[in-house]
């Protein structure tokens, strides 16, 4: 892996503007708001259960069968990109997981692949670029979007650290662990939450 570390001017504090002319696609929007809680335990036999939704659909479960949390979607412009004042500290959990399944650019969605591999932005004390695999949750950029992700992102600071990754293979997903006993109900679980994790080489 190269890590570039570069300064990179802000024209902005810690907290993005709400009239920002770019939102960045993976960003959750206002009316994206968590779906009904309708979960369900299933037995497996023994003591085992599995979280489910009562009326789940194959969208519901990564490639790996993980629980994902359901999230509303709002309207789509002329150019299929969400609308709504933008939620700057939240992504969209299937935006998200889209985003790293395929390493589509998180700001405009398109590819991200650049000849010499893919290029992921990390603020301070996120990652260890020493310490191989480095694992982030945030989608990769594309050339055109690494500054104006890097000034739009809350997390990020005026010294970015910028990763090159040659590969970016899918690693786990961020989230929460459930566990039940058999007395347990349903009412006692939040919705599951998750982002997928990519190792970046």
């Amino acid at each position: 892996m190269t890590t570039i570390r570069t300064t990179l001017p802000r024209t902005r504090k810690t907290t993005v503007r709400p009239d920002s002319p770019l939102i960045p696609f993976v960003i959750q929007r206002e009316g994206e708001e968590a779906a009904p809680d309708n979960l369900r335990l299933t037995p497996l036999g023994g003591s085992r259960y599995r979280l489910r939704y009562a009326d789940e659909d194959p969208r519901d479960r990564d490639l790996r069968g993980v629980l994902w949390a359901r999230c509303a979607f709002s309207e789509v412009d002329d150019e299929g990109r969400p609308m709504g004042r933008p939620q700057w500290r939240m992504m969209h959990p299937l935006r998200q997981r889209g985003c790293m399944q395929m390493l589509r650019c998180q700001i405009c969605a398109g590819p991200a692949r650049t000849p010499l591999g893919w290029i992921f932005l990390a603020g301070p004390g996120t990652v260890d670029p020493n310490n191989e695999p480095v694992l982030t949750n945030q989608p990769p950029v594309c050339p055109e979007h690494a500054r104006t992700a890097a000034e739009l992102c809350p997390h990020l600071t005026a010294e970015p650290m910028v990763l090159l990754a040659r590969s970016a293979p899918l690693y786990g997903v961020n989230g929460a662990s459930a566990t039940a006993s058999a007395t347990e109900t349903c009412r006692s679980w939040s919705a599951p939450t998750g982002r997928s994790r990519t190792a970046i080489r």
